[in-house]
């Protein structure tokens, strides 16, 4: 499991970093997440200073076992899908389509 309590996040790559690690996210809204976070498919999303809800989202991904693997699961598929050099490629081609 992964706390990503920022206030604040360009993209957000520690979290995208957890979930390609394996852990269930649980993340404040913090604009980096918004690239990739769903809230309650691939992570938990909290108000940030929510610290009651960082608790409570901590204790229910520790004791709800299917819960954690769904975040897990759909953690590393989210990852894949924003690998490095699909990355490239994608600007290579809208780069190329620039000429």
């Amino acid at each position: 499991m992964f706390l990503e309590a920022s206030h604040t996040q360009g993209f957000g790559l520690q979290g995208l970093e957890a979930m390609a690690s394996g852990c269930a996210l649980v993340s404040t809204r913090n604009r980096g997440i918004d690239n990739y976070g769903i809230d309650q498919e691939n992570c938990t999303l909290i108000d940030i200073g929510d610290h009651e809800a960082a608790v409570r989202s901590i204790i229910e991904l520790v004791e709800d076992e299917n819960k954690r693997t769904n975040y897990q699961n759909a953690g590393l598929k989210t990852a894949s899908d924003f690998d490095w050099w699909g990355i490239a490629e994608k600007w290579d081609k809208e780069l190329r389509a620039l000429l």
